[in-house]
């Protein structure tokens, strides 16, 4: 299970990635023309609203699933057919290789509000001791 993907964001910003299996759940393992469920987590450490964008390059031997990219409320979706060279929020189906999901005004844990990311993409929130 590979794939990359980049933050552009306020400095102080976590951004995480994992698959798992759709029939199995597992993390580790997937069969040979198997669906993997992407969840992406990001979270904004800084004191105040950051400017968020996350892209994630769908993998040369993966295919997106149409209608399968999720964002809540305040986030943007955007699709690419041309490795990210342009975007556009209309769903193109498999010939998707390339999502961003961006939200102007993404709040802080430090202001004791979170705007989760539902899957694919998931919120994560920091530990705390």
């Amino acid at each position: 299970m590979a794939g990359a993907q980049t933050a552009q964001a306020a400095p102080s910003t976590t951004l995480t990635k994992s698959g798992a299996d759709a029939a199995t759940g597992s993390a580790t393992q997937t069969t040979h023309n198997g669906t993997v469920n992407w969840t992406v987590g990001y979270t904004n450490n800084s004191s105040g609203p950051a400017n968020a964008t996350v892209n994630d390059p769908i993998g040369a031997d993966q295919t997106y699933v149409p209608g399968s990219f999720k964002a809540p409320p305040g986030w943007t979706k955007s699709y690419s057919t041309d490795a990210g060279s342009s975007f556009s929020p209309n769903d193109p189906g498999a010939a998707t290789n390339y999502l961003r999901a961006s939200n102007p005004n993404t709040t802080s844990p430090a202001t004791g509000t979170l705007t989760p990311i539902t899957p694919p993409f998931t919120s994560v929130k920091p530990n705390r001791r």
